[in-house]
């Protein structure tokens, strides 16, 4: 069987079987690129497997992470108060400690009645403690009524030198 092709206006006859051919041939052409892309596209599937894999595992580790850092964070809080705790506790015994003491402070007035600014007080200033200017003191006490006992003792030649420097003790025969 003969076949007419339009080329540039001219009719040509062309046998059959050598378009089955061509065809054919086509064909086998685009099954060779279908197996290629199927092969390629199985070898992407397989990768966004994979990836979506990774993503699986990142996304496990991100929220693995976040719990982590919020129980840190937790305990930093929960620590902190403690620090803050523990601070007032410190302020509170070293102003007991180091404060001033009730029983030498001036006794406060606790009553609730309304005291006048202006109006005098009767009470006289709080002298300073120690000594004080103008007066007389104790004096030195007397130790006339005790017996004196004076006693002499010799010392060897060998031993009589200063323990710092050496040098050899004079005798001072009125030694009071």
């Amino acid at each position: 069987m003969i076949v007419a092709t339009v080329e540039s206006h001219e009719l040509k006859a062309v046998p059959i079987e050598k378009l089955v051919t061509e065809l054919f041939g086509q064909i086998d052409q685009i099954n060779t690129q279908a197996a290629q892309n199927n092969l390629r596209i199985d070898q992407l599937e397989a990768k966004v497997e994979q990836q979506k894999l990774e993503i699986t595992h990142w996304k496990q580790q991100a929220n693995y992470y976040k719990a982590l850092h919020q129980r840190a964070a937790e305990r930093n809080q929960k620590l902190q108060e403690k620090i803050d705790e523990l601070e007032a506790r410190i302020k509170q015994l070293n102003s007991r400690m180091f404060g001033k003491k009730t029983e030498k402070s001036a006794k406060k007035n606790k009553s609730n009645q309304l005291v006048d600014p202006g109006a005098k007080t009767d009470k006289k200033p709080k002298r300073k403690r120690g000594s004080q200017k103008g007066s007389k003191g104790h004096g030195r006490v007397d130790h006339s009524h005790l017996d004196a006992v004076s006693e002499f003792i010799d010392i060897p030649e060998d031993q009589a030198t200063c323990p710092d420097c050496g040098a050899p003790f004079k005798y001072r025969p009125n030694n009071n």
